[in-house]
């Protein structure tokens, strides 16, 4: 692709225009009126209306495609969710600590310790009764552990539809556009 000098305008805050001496740039297609009016709203002032709303809407961004539900297994109510990318590295993390053996068998505690975030409205480490560990997450896998397989593999599969559903929800065609 051709490239060309391109000098671009850099707005500080104190609305001062600078040259851009980044002297290579790939050559692109004109804008539009329409792009050029929406960078000129991402170069307000951070502390305007606008500016502050734009950042809201990003954080926003960290629940997008995130699913929620809860699940009533005789009585109790359970509250699941969808991970983000970073729980599921960290799930997965934790996994790779253990040896092949452990990690077949524990694989859907591990994964029901980080869905499950609360019973009857109580967060999962808060019913841990072991007062020795206080680390979260071995509290939450404690808890996980004491129950019996038939309700770990109904949440387990509760998790697996709310997962099919966060996804069908974000087809290839919406990721394209």
């Amino acid at each position: 692709m051709p490239r060309r000098r391109r000098g671009a305008k850099i707005v500080t805050s104190a609305d001062e225009e600078v040259l851009d001496e980044n002297p290579l740039e790939e050559e692109g297609p004109e804008k539009e009126p329409e792009e050029e009016e929406e960078e000129e709203e991402l170069e307000e002032e951070p502390t305007s209306p606008n500016a502050k709303r734009k950042i809201s809407d990003l954080k926003d961004l960290i629940f997008l495609g995130r699913l929620e539900e809860e699940v009533d297994f005789s009585g109790f109510k359970f509250k699941i969710i969808t991970l983000s990318t970073g729980q599921q590295r960290k799930l997965v993390e934790n996994l790779m600590l253990l040896s092949e053996a452990e990690r077949f068998a524990r694989v859907r505690d591990y994964t029901m310790a980080q869905v499950i975030e609360s019973v009857n409205n109580v967060p999962l480490e808060k019913l841990c009764t072991d007062e020795s560990i206080e680390d979260e997450h071995l509290q939450r896998l404690s808890v996980i552990s004491g129950w019996q397989s038939t309700l770990v593999d109904f949440l387990y599969k509760s998790y697996e539809d709310l997962f099919s559903r966060s996804n069908e929800g974000f087809g290839e065609d919406d990721l394209k556009k």
